[in-house]
């Protein structure tokens, strides 16, 4: 099982490297994290529109000149689901722009739009033996908000230059080929920024097998919440 697992953790860092690899990695601008809300849950999938709805509390925006805001408030958005496939031991979904507009929306504790995006290519990846863990990787295009310059120069002018949403997630239901039929909740921890360079995604490797842990500990009784 040990072997499965790090097996499985390997192969997801070498899908995202090559699926995101072909995006420039741009270095200088903001970077926001976001986390589901205490007790709630940050993910909303439902099967009859292929909606993947996340909602999230802002937690910390990292300036370029190293700076950190708290500026509270939500981390919004959308998604469609398009299909999925399994390979081995890892299911990988595909997600595609939603009839949303923007697909993307964060907002401080002040109603202030900080940014808004388009999704161009979205996934969720999980290894079936770690049940509900898994990971998720959006590319993002920068369409406004009062952050977007700084986007746009950290970004050389380009709105679509290799800016990503990242995610964990912890879902109400076994992660599978099958799960898209049926609705699902999950709880979520995320940022928005770069494509990880390889040393962050070999710490990243690390960061998936802490999520176990934090799956567990923290999200215990959600499939029996849902089971209700």
């Amino acid at each position: 099982m040990k072997k499965s697992i790090f097996t499985g953790m390997i192969t997801i860092l070498t899908l995202l490297g090559a699926a995101l690899s072909s995006h420039a990695i741009p270095l200088g601008y903001p970077d926001i994290s976001f986390d589901s809300t205490p007790g709630g849950t940050g993910l909303t999938y439902t099967a009859a529109t292929g909606d993947l709805h996340v909602n999230a509390a802002l937690q910390t925006i990292r300036m370029p000149d190293g700076s950190v805001l708290t500026p509270g408030g939500t981390v919004d958005y959308h998604m469609t689901y398009v299909s999925s496939s399994s390979s081995g031991d890892l299911i990988t979904a595909t997600f595609g722009t939603s009839p949303f507009t923007p697909d993307l929306v964060v907002t401080d504790k002040d109603g202030t739009v900080l940014l808004t995006g388009e999704f161009s290519s979205a996934s969720l990846t999980g290894p079936v033996i770690w049940d509900d863990l898994g990971v998720g990787a959006a590319s993002l295009t920068i369409t406004g908000g009062t952050l977007a310059a700084l986007f746009m120069e950290g970004c050389g002018g380009n709105p679509d230059c290799g800016v990503m949403v990242n995610l964990t997630f912890n879902l109400s239901v076994p992660f599978s080929s099958t799960m898209f039929v049926s609705d699902f909740t999950g709880e979520i921890k995320g940022d928005i920024g770069s494509l990880p360079e390889p040393a962050s995604l070999l710490l990243m490797g690390s960061g998936l097998l802490a999520l176990g842990v934090w799956g567990r500990k923290r999200f215990k009784g959600l499939k029996e919440q849902s089971r209700v």
